[in-house]
């Protein structure tokens, strides 16, 4: 918990990639706030008949010659906030994301970062593939306060047991 604490403040405080790269607006030319109506008939969407304010719906995308294992598109109030997808190409997408997004922002042995003025992309290395994501820094900061919460809720419920 600590862990996802310190990378979601490093996120929002870190400060901006100062390159002429694209900024992150969404995925392709589906914005942020898209709603899943909108990312289906743009990139093909299967939501599962899932409804709700927060949901994830899945689709089948391929970035240059590799198909990404599984990607999500995460909306909350019908308007898309997020991204992620798996890949088992590591290398080859990590490349792509330095080509549309510059230099990271932030990069170690295991992951890179990039931050914008709307949203964060990171990539964490597993083995020879990846887990890429992209959320916009107001989903980021729901997602944290969120999990502040459920810690709370968890440390009071615990707290009973004495």
């Amino acid at each position: 918990m600590i862990e996802m604490a310190l990378l979601i403040a490093a996120l929002l405080f870190a400060p901006l990639a100062a390159h002429a790269a694209d900024e992150i607006t969404g995925f392709r030319d589906v914005p942020w706030g898209a709603s899943p109506a909108s990312v289906h008939e743009q990139i093909g969407l299967d939501c599962g008949g899932q409804v709700g304010p927060k949901r994830s719906c899945s689709a089948t995308v391929k970035i240059g010659d590799v198909w990404a294992d599984r990607t999500y598109f995460h909306f909350r109030r019908n308007g898309m906030v997020g991204w992620s997808m798996w890949t088992g190409a590591a290398l080859y997408v990590l490349k792509a994301l330095e080509e549309k997004y510059g230099r990271p922002t932030a990069q170690d042995s295991s992951r890179a970062l990039w931050r914008g003025r709307e949203a964060v992309v990171t990539f964490v290395y597993f083995g020879s593939g990846a887990k890429i994501e992209a959320f916009t820094l107001a989903e980021i900061a729901v997602r944290a306060a969120e999990s502040a919460e459920e810690e709370r809720a968890a440390t009071k419920k615990s707290a009973k047991d004495f």
